[in-house]
């Protein structure tokens, strides 16, 4: 991909008065990547922060966007977060149609005043070796008045986990999003909804799941529905490792932009292994769509680097 050069200025407003762990930096599909960059206030009732953040070119399209979702605990279960946001598009001969569809109707420089609420309720019994209790979090973010975008996302997950035997545990997970745009403005592509990979839709590539346009290229949805079920159980010869477990699953799901269509749900089977290595958590899947569309882009072997579901 090559240098990523700077792009734009995001000023945040950090709105509950307290000092965020350590924020999560997230990739995002479709060939443009977005990766905040800076630092939090160590103090402060109400604490701003100005964080550059890096643009990312390829060979379809150029952006700047964002994911900076503080991450919570039970004991502190609410973030409120106001974000700045400005954001420039260049396209390309090559750039998928719904870019250039975008900008043709709502232009290349868009600003947004986005405001953003996390609740988390995190009842299982461990972090990283988890097997019992429910784990749920709600977010929902949006476009006020005061910039060019005007959308709402609403998202919500749960996640429950069933003690079999001493050793084995049943996990299922359910994820669930909608989003849509407002005074006659639309849901930018930007902000769209994907599946695939190995946090949502094993044996799919990443983000590909989801409405294609024309020539064929996913452009995401504004409705997202996942499920996941999975056995846990202990690696070979090591019963009593807490870092290390396998697993067997079943995921299933799909993107829409409208009603969903028997066409938009994808399936998929695999075993996976789940290890907290020295480096952090780390996540590898070997998975098996269990249904092939003209157009799907599969990928048996699939890992992740710093966390699950």
């Amino acid at each position: 991909m090559g240098e990523l050069p700077w792009a734009s200025n995001n000023w945040f407003a950090l709105l509950n008065g307290r000092e965020p762990k350590k924020p999560r930096y997230a990739l995002s599909g479709l060939g443009c990547a977005d990766s905040t960059v800076g630092a939090f206030p160590s103090k402060g009732l109400t604490s701003w922060a100005w964080l550059p953040h890096k643009m990312a070119t390829s060979g379809d399209c150029r952006w700047t966007s964002i994911s900076t979702m503080a991450s919570v605990s039970c004991c502190q279960p609410q973030d409120l977060w106001l974000a700045y946001e400005q954001t420039n598009i260049t396209t390309f001969p090559t750039s998928p149609l719904f870019y250039t569809d975008y900008v043709a109707t709502f232009g290349s420089h868009n600003t947004a005043l986005m405001p953003s609420i996390g609740w988390v309720r995190d009842g299982r019994d461990s972090l990283i070796y988890p097997t019992n209790g429910t784990y749920q979090r709600a977010f929902a973010d949006g476009g006020l008045p005061g910039g060019t975008l005007r959308y709402y996302r609403l998202n919500y997950q749960y996640q429950r986990y069933f003690p079999l035997t001493r050793t084995t545990t049943l996990m299922l997970n359910g994820e669930i999003g909608y989003g849509d745009g407002y005074g006659n403005k639309s849901l930018p592509f930007f902000k769209n909804y994907f599946a695939g990979g190995v946090s949502s839709l094993r044996g799919y590539r990443l983000n590909t799941v989801s409405p294609r346009d024309a020539n064929g290229d996913p452009r995401g949805g504004n409705r997202k529905l996942l499920g996941n079920v999975e056995y846990l159980f202990p690696f070979p010869g090591l019963t009593n490792d807490k870092s290390v477990r396998l697993s067997a699953f079943v995921d299933g799901g799909g993107v829409s932009d409208g009603k969903f269509e028997p066409s938009a749900w994808r399936y998929s089977t695999g075993m996976a292994l789940a290890w907290v290595s020295p480096f952090g958590p780390m996540k590898f899947s070997v998975a098996a769509p269990l249904v092939n569309k003209v157009g799907d882009r599969r990928q048996v072997f699939q890992f992740t680097f710093g966390g699950a579901f």
